[in-house]
């Protein structure tokens, strides 16, 4: 098998604030795997991982043809995040492809994918708010980032709430204990 890999950096329209930060642009590994005559693919965005430590692993790997014993050994592995789920995207791909089936088949999903999300970057809960009523038409969720480390969250909550009827979605991005997280329900 031969897997082909590269980094592309993506800018946001808008800054997105988060619990660890500010991000004005994301990598994204992409990653083809051919065997065959077929070619599968994947991708996924950094943040766990830096872009260029993710090429490192998946120019290290060297896959059999066996995909299903390559995704076996993916399983067992720990560390390198984006790497391995880009990887695990393409193979799966890959599998299917092989196959003449789709992935959802494969996974014993349904072929409808769950309703995406409009982020709303950590503000002040007035911001939020005002972001949540300019979410673009057509918009079925919103994810509000939250973890701001200031005991505002239940309000930046309330206020989106009350600017909106969209079902919310919230990322703290790992800036909440477990208690805090309970006490937010």
């Amino acid at each position: 098998m031969i897997v082909r890999v590269r980094l592309r950096w993506l800018r946001f329209v808008n800054e997105v604030r988060t619990a660890h930060g500010r991000l004005a642009v994301t990598g994204i590994v992409e990653v083809e795997a051919h065997t065959r005559g077929t070619v599968g693919f994947g991708e996924a965005a950094t943040g766990y991982e830096s872009g260029p430590s993710a090429l490192k692993y998946l120019r290290a790997c060297a896959p059999t043809d066996d995909v299903a014993a390559e995704l076996k050994h993916l399983e067992a592995e720990s560390g390198h995040v984006v790497a391995r789920a880009a990887l695990d995207a393409a193979l799966r791909d890959l599998d299917g492809r092989l196959r003449g089936e789709p992935v959802w088949q494969l996974l014993g999903t349904a072929p409808a994918s769950p309703p995406t999300s409009w982020t709303i970057s950590l503000d002040a809960p007035s911001t939020m708010a005002k972001a949540a009523v300019a979410a673009p038409s057509g918009i079925r969720r919103l994810k509000l980032k939250l973890g701001g480390r200031d005991g505002r969250d239940g309000d930046r909550v309330r206020a989106v709430r009350a600017a909106s009827d969209l079902p919310l979605r919230v990322d703290a991005n790992e800036a909440w204990s477990l208690e805090e997280a309970l006490e937010q329900l």
